[in-house]
This record gives C-alpha cells, structure tokens and sequence, in this order.
C-alpha cells in the first residue's frame, strides 16, 4: 500500500458522546488529548467515516457491558476515542469482490501519534518526563481492535516508540511504561508490539494468523486450529507468543461454515440469532470482556487515587485467560 496516495476525505479522531448529535464529538486530530480512562477503538479497513468508527466504539462499550458495570459518575470519567480512516482518490483501495477500504497514511499514523500518545511521556516543552508519570499517564489507556485496526494500532506504538528511544527512554524503560496499555484485538491482521497484547484468532477468519506474527505462532495455528471440522478436535487454546504476547486460538466461533469469523459481530453479537454460535464462542467473548473491564477498572482506580495499583503483568493475563477458558481448553504444548 503507498501511504502516500492522496485522500479525499482524510481520517478523524472522535468521542462517543451521549449528549452529541449522533451520539458523536468530533476531536481535532492536532489537538487530542487523553486526559481520563480512555479506551482506544481501531475497527476494520472499512471504518471509512465518522458513522463506522462511532458503531466500533458502541462495540465496545457493548463489550465492556458499560451501561450495567458502570455507574453514571465512572461513565463520565471514561472516553471511547475512535478512528474512521478516511477515504482515497478513485476508491483506490478495494478488497477482492470490490468493496471499498481504506487505511491510515504515514502522515496520519505520526499525527495521531503525536496528539494522543506523546502528551502521556513529554512536557509541552518537548522534555522527556519521569519514568513513573510515563507509566500512570499510559495506565488511562485500553484499546480494543478488529482486523487492520491491529496494524494501526502496532504503527502508531512502533512511532511513539522510536520517540521515546530518541528522547532517553531505554528499552527497559518503555517496555514497563508501554506494559500498562492492555489491548484486546479480534481477528488482527498484526501482531500489536510493545502493550500487552491479547489477540483472538480463529481458524475459520480466513485471513490467518497475523502478517507479522512469529514461527512460533504460525505453527500451533496451523498445525491445531486451521480449519477443524472434527468436532472433537475442536475448541480453544492459548499460549504466550512473545513477550508481550497472548495468542488465544479458537477453531471456531460458529457453526455455519459459511459464516466468516473475521466479522466482528460473531464476536460482539455472540448469542444473537443471527449469529450461531459455537460452543467455543461464550469462553471467548467472556475473556475479551473481561480483559477490557480489568483493565479500565484499573484505570479509573488509579485515576481516582492518589496511590498507584499497575495493571497485571503479562503472565497474570495469561493466567486469567487461561483460567477463563477452562478446564476443556486445548492444552498446546502438549498437542506439539
């Protein structure tokens, strides 16, 4: 993709907003801040506009179960920042059976940057600030994506990062400072680098593993989860692929073959008659919730206290995600 291709409606940054029009707010892209408990929602190639990335947002606040979990004091304390991408000349970017899709350019990718994640590690002077204000402004963040939202979300830290390295922060550092960013992502087209990550692959997406994900995780999907139509050998798995890592494999999230699990509704409308749901699918959705409320907990405990409680480590999540899926999981280093 040439990031450099001209756009004729550029990318925005948005809040849902109960009290907007459309339940909307549109935030300028030089001058968003996270100032609160923010979760971070990165959809599809196809958010093209506001509508798309407001409807991502109100996923997630489905997801968190905000409305029942949440009382209206925390709910005000709490924002869901979205992304549409925009759209480019002559409908360049098209999937196979023609329908239109967009990305973030290099540009953008840098602004969005700048705007929402170098406020939470520089001063408005441009000097570096301590390493523990660097790790409880990244404590407001959780983010949550679908398809390339995953590769948006892995370029805009891969910037931030490089920033951080040029202003002093060693790799250390940024590791434990990006280490309080929990991020849940469904069918990723990209492994998410540096925030611990979360990824939730089925075997019946077919779009496969994530483009840059390791050997290692090539091979378990590949080898235990692609296209299983046994039905004993069917069922969900999870393993830690990186060091920042979480691969939580399911062979299926639905029953219909002919249903794609790379949409987000097999996940977000799990239990719904228009999706039939495997038995598979409640573990998965319980885990993805799950993590996301931990995480925003988090946040807003810290952000009304004057002490500092960091999120769980990525072996505490993977303890908690294998908990969640129980005893019936797939047991991968034993299936190898």
């Amino acid at each position: 993709m040439d990031s450099s291709d001209e756009k004729v409606l550029p990318a925005k940054l948005g809040i849902r907003d109960l009290n907007c029009k459309n339940h909307w707010k549109e935030l300028n892209l030089n001058e968003a801040k996270i100032t609160k408990p923010t979760v971070l929602c990165l959809g599809g190639n196809r958010s093209l506009g506001e509508r798309d990335a407001n409807a991502f947002c109100k996923s997630a606040e489905k997801l968190l179960n905000f409305e029942q979990l949440f009382g209206v004091i925390e709910r005000s304390q709490i924002d869901f920042i979205g992304v549409s991408y925009g759209k480019f000349k002559n409908n360049k970017y098209c999937s196979f059976n023609g329908i239109e899709t967009s990305h973030l350019t290099d540009s953008e990718i840098k602004t969005i940057a700048e705007s929402l994640f170098y406020p939470l590690f520089k001063d408005k002077n441009g000097n570096r600030l301590d390493k523990q204000t660097a790790i409880k402004n990244f404590n407001l963040l959780t983010i949550f994506s679908h398809s390339y939202g995953s590769i948006a979300v892995n370029n805009i830290i891969n910037c931030v990062y490089n920033e951080m390295i040029n202003l002093g922060f060693t790799y250390d550092d940024t590791r434990e400072i990006f280490s309080q960013i929990i991020s849940v992502s469904y069918a990723p087209r990209g492994t998410i680098i540096g925030a611990s990550n979360i990824q939730i692959i089925s075997g019946c997406d077919g779009y496969d593993v994530p483009m840059n994900t390791n050997k290692k995780t090539r091979n378990v999907y590949f080898s235990r989860f692609q296209n299983v139509t046994t039905k004993e050998k069917q069922g969900n798995g999870a393993m830690k692929s990186d060091e920042n890592t979480i691969s939580v494999f399911t062979t299926n999230m639905t029953n219909n073959p002919k249903t794609n699990d790379h949409m987000l509704k097999v996940l977000t409308k799990m239990g719904s008659p228009e999706v039939d749901s495997s038995i598979n699918a409640p573990n998965i959705f319980t885990l993805a919730q799950n993590l996301l409320i931990l995480s925003v907990q988090n946040s807003l405990k810290n952000y009304n206290s004057t002490t500092f409680k960091p999120k769980p480590n990525i072996e505490q999540l993977l303890f908690n995600t294998k908990f969640i899926l129980g005893k019936k999981q797939i047991d991968i280093e034993k299936e190898l």
